[in-house]
């Protein structure tokens, strides 16, 4: 059994009422229609995550950096692409514990931090999996070292001195790429 909400089509939208049903349908109350909008997902739609609708589940992002100032800002930046933060590490040991155990749909990854390196973090989280959605996110921005961490498995490389909206671009364009391999 789906629990559906019925909003007016056409009002002002403060007029609701509540009901249950497997399909859209659509029931004349005050000469105003109401359609019936889905707020459970079917099982099918639990199932597939092939697109960003509102019945998909939110990305799962992990945010690795050292600095805490840092993955505030990261968090914002994620909100603004619907996403949602499971889990943050500011080492590399940390978040390859929280990698496996919290298995996120896109990892943002600082190449340097203490205990363990984001470059050595990356190489084990691809052998653990090989298809996950790994950014790097650095201020680092020497050839050899981008070169290194995209040959790693890394889907991209982001300098933390691009502007706001750069980030969110390519956070937008790693998760539609993520639907799309799911889809």
């Amino acid at each position: 059994m789906h629990l559906h909400r019925y909003s007016a089509e056409g009002c002002c939208g403060d007029e609701q009422m509540w009901g249950t049903g497997r399909e859209s349908v659509w029931v004349p109350v005050r000469r105003v229609l109401f359609r019936s909008v889905p707020i459970m997902p079917t099982k099918e739609q639990r199932t597939t995550r092939s697109s960003l609708s509102v019945v998909r589940n939110k990305p799962k992002f992990l945010i690795v950096d050292d600095s805490r100032t840092i993955r505030l800002h990261l968090r914002q930046i994620i909100r603004q692409v619907d996403g949602e933060v499971i889990g943050e590490a500011g080492n590399g040991e940390d978040a390859l514990k929280q990698f496996t155990d919290l298995k996120p749909d896109v990892m943002l990854l600082d190449v340097n931090m203490p205990k363990m390196d984001g470059r050595a973090a990356l190489r084990e989280a691809m052998a653990l999996r090989p298809d996950a959605v790994v950014l790097m996110l650095t201020s680092q921005d020497t050839l050899d070292v981008v070169q290194e961490c995209l040959s790693l498995g890394a889907k991209n490389y982001i300098l933390k001195s691009n502007p706001d909206e750069v980030v969110v671009a390519e956070l937008k364009a790693a998760v539609e790429q993520l639907a799309e391999a799911e889809g």
